[in-house]
């Protein structure tokens, strides 16, 4: 009775782990850019929303009040001069968009003007 004392070798050799990383390497260059790029149009989203949620805050101030608020506001202080009209908006969900932000501002984005953040955090509008 012979006995085979040759072992079966297990796993992969060098090429073909090397084949597995190069094939998914190429899929990581096209898939990578398009996520990131989902991201930012997410973010731009959340950005629009909440533009548009300050933007209805100061109109609502502005319709009950007989002192009208000018677009050079900000959302601080849109904040103060609303605190009597929380059941319409809610402005402690618009995070994203920084306190010193003007009205003017995020009218123009809600319009659809190009933005980006500067190092501080605010926003800038891009003029094209």
């Amino acid at each position: 009775m012979k006995i085979n004392k040759r072992k079966k070798k297990k796993g992969f050799t060098l090429i073909e782990a090397g084949a597995v990383v190069c094939i998914m390497l190429m899929l990581m260059t096209f898939f990578v850019p398009k996520v990131a790029g989902y991201i930012n149009d997410a973010k731009k989203a959340s950005i629009m929303a909440q533009a548009k949620t300050v933007v209805f805050a100061w109109e609502t101030i502005n319709s009950r009040e007989t002192k009208k608020l000018g677009t050079e506001v900000t959302k601080a202080s849109l904040e103060e001069s609303g605190k009597n009209y929380t059941e319409y908006f809610d402005l402690s969900e618009t995070k994203d968009i920084p306190d010193k932000t003007e009205i003017k501002t995020c009218m123009e984005i809600v319009k659809g003007s190009n933005y980006s953040f500067n190092d501080k955090g605010e926003i800038v509008l891009e003029v094209s």
